[in-house]
């Protein structure tokens, strides 16, 4: 479960070596060719947001994981402004995520910087922000995903 970014390449047979030839997969669609197990891990929270850490229990990741990407989305958007979220690996902020006013999804965040996931690691989310409550409405059932 890795994603391969760059590579030096050399064939070998009977008659020797061949030349050594570099290729970069940065310009891929997924940006690096990927070898993936396949899945999704999702920390959900049901009702209004308010702004609080550990808004769901910690996920403990049991293998490794090469992240494809994080997103968020809400099942009823917020109003008066908008939702700022922060997702953090042992600690360590990982991704941060936004979700405008109106909006029911966030910026998507590309896993290719964030590193693989290793078992031990635990994911926590915190809310950094909501619309006030006197002018608006905070946005209700969040879900967070890492897609690997």
């Amino acid at each position: 479960c890795v994603r391969v970014v760059a590579s030096d390449l050399m064939m070998t047979n009977a008659f020797g070596n061949g030349l050594t030839r570099n290729i970069s997969f940065g310009s891929a669609s997924d940006a690096g060719l990927r070898t993936l197990r396949g899945g999704q891990i999702t920390l959900d929270l049901d009702g209004y947001l308010a702004v609080e850490d550990d808004v769901t229990p910690p996920f403990v990741v049991d293998n490794y994981y090469s992240i494809r990407d994080v997103r968020g989305t809400i099942g009823e958007v917020a109003a008066g402004g908008e939702i700022k979220l922060n997702l953090r690996r042992n600690g360590e902020a990982l991704a941060a995520l936004t979700i405008s006013e109106g909006s029911t999804a966030s910026n998507v965040v590309n896993g290719l910087l964030l590193g693989a996931l290793k078992p031990g690691d635990r994911l926590q989310l915190d809310i950094v922000s909501v619309p006030a409550a006197w002018n608006g409405l905070p946005g209700k059932d969040l879900s967070v995903s890492i897609r690997t």
